[in-house]
């Protein structure tokens, strides 16, 4: 089929789509008001698709997240650690003799790319999602995915504004707000006369950071105004973004990036161009940059650009540890996945879809799968707290640095 036809094919698909009994409810909207603004929470209870009972003994998963593009590491680990998760259930037999398949498309960090993709998946008939990751990607799904009554479990993003209750959205990591306050106390025990800057994507994800930073900021007594420079996603062009870190003196660059144009940035400042002038900064970055993206960056070019501190929402994956950790590194090896921060994240991501459908018993629904994920959870060493009103589960943070040869310490 060449690619003529193979567009037309995927029109039709999509098109034959809006017929559908899922995708009807999506109708009355435009494709751009999908975009916008949130869609109200329709009820506490999910929709009548929601709560219907799944019989078959196959159950698909449906995940949107970048695959190709500057943010791709960020996608494929969301997508290998919940592939390990799910593919560890079915070597055990399953959920009540149930396997669970996941259904990855890339949408390649692209908002509409990934409403695009969450309507697919709603047409294949995905019991639930999985995995989401980006700021402005599931800000832009989620009117969709509401509207739709399926559940979300886990969102690869600490955005304050996503994180308001919605009905059938788990999120199993910390909020930015949470990672700024700990990078904040990073820069601050670094000297009083510390001046921060802040360097961000210029979308949600870096909007989200930069109120996270602010916040932080105000309740830890840092009392200047920080220096903020953007630049845009999908892109490397961090030039307006350097002169104006260069000019201003700052002491600590607080980054809210993908690890491509964060290396570039700090490349940038520490480069004889700038005089050198990133040599005596502190950088530090929330959790959504990358570090293998940064581990990768550093080993192909080590020319000084260590020192790089990260928040994690985490437990450290290179060493077996707690539970998770643990149950993660075996999942993970037995596919050939190394492990990584992205991955874990993914593999606890699906690890709390399996726990709720568990304890669905064998009558597994949407809507039994949210009532049963509303309770506390441990996988041994990360314990989650899930309850009605309150679907974010976790508080953890911690700092982690990388050093000259790309090596990350805790």
């Amino acid at each position: 089929m060449n690619a003529m036809n193979k567009a037309a094919t995927k029109r039709r698909k999509l098109l034959a789509l809006a017929s559908t009994p899922v995708i009807g409810a999506l109708r009355a909207s435009p494709f751009a008001a999908v975009l916008g603004a949130w869609a109200p929470a329709r009820a506490a209870a999910l929709s009548s698709t929601q709560a219907r009972q799944i019989v078959g003994n196959t159950v698909l998963i449906g995940q949107s997240s970048p695959r190709s593009g500057p943010a791709a590491i960020l996608g494929n680990e969301m997508f290998e650690g919940a592939r390990a998760a799910f593919e560890e259930s079915n070597r055990a037999g399953g959920i009540f003799g149930r396997r669970f398949t996941l259904v990855g498309m890339d949408d390649g960090y692209d908002p509409q790319r990934c409403v695009s993709n969450t309507v697919e998946l709603l047409g294949r008939n995905v019991f639930a999602l999985c995995g989401y990751v980006g700021t402005p990607t599931c800000a832009a799904a989620l009117p969709t995915i509401e509207q739709a009554g399926i559940p979300l479990i886990g969102l690869f993003t600490g955005s304050e504004a996503l994180r308001a209750h919605k009905p059938g959205v788990f999120h199993v990591r910390a909020s930015y707000g949470e990672e700024c306050r700990i990078m904040t106390r990073q820069f601050l025990a670094a000297g009083a006369d510390t001046k921060i800057a802040i360097f961000k994507q210029n979308d949600g994800y870096g909007a989200a950071v930069e109120a996270g930073m602010r916040n932080a900021m105000r309740e830890l007594g840092v009392n200047h105004e920080p220096v903020v420079a953007s630049y845009e996603r999908n892109t490397l062009d961090v030039a307006k973004a350097l002169d104006a870190i260069a000019r201003s003196n700052v002491t600590a660059v607080a980054m809210a990036g993908v690890y491509g144009a964060c290396i570039e940035l700090i490349k940038g400042l520490k480069s004889p161009k700038y005089g050198g002038v990133g040599k005596a900064m502190m950088f530090c970055s929330v959790s959504f940059i990358g570090s293998s993206g940064v581990a990768k960056a550093l080993k192909e070019s080590p020319d000084g650009v260590g020192g790089i501190g990260i928040s994690q929402v985490m437990p450290y994956p290179f060493a077996s540890g707690s539970g998770l950790v643990t149950s993660f590194r075996k999942a993970a090896a037995s596919i050939g996945v190394e492990p990584s921060y992205g991955a874990l994240e993914g593999y606890c991501s699906a690890r709390t879809l399996l726990k709720g459908a568990e304890r669905c018993g064998e009558n597994l629904s949407r809507q039994r799968l949210v009532d049963a994920l509303e309770a506390d959870v441990d996988f041994g060493g990360f314990p989650l707290s899930f309850k009605p009103g309150q679907h974010a589960g976790s508080r953890f943070v911690e700092m982690t640095v990388f050093d000259a040869h790309g090596r990350l310490l805790r």
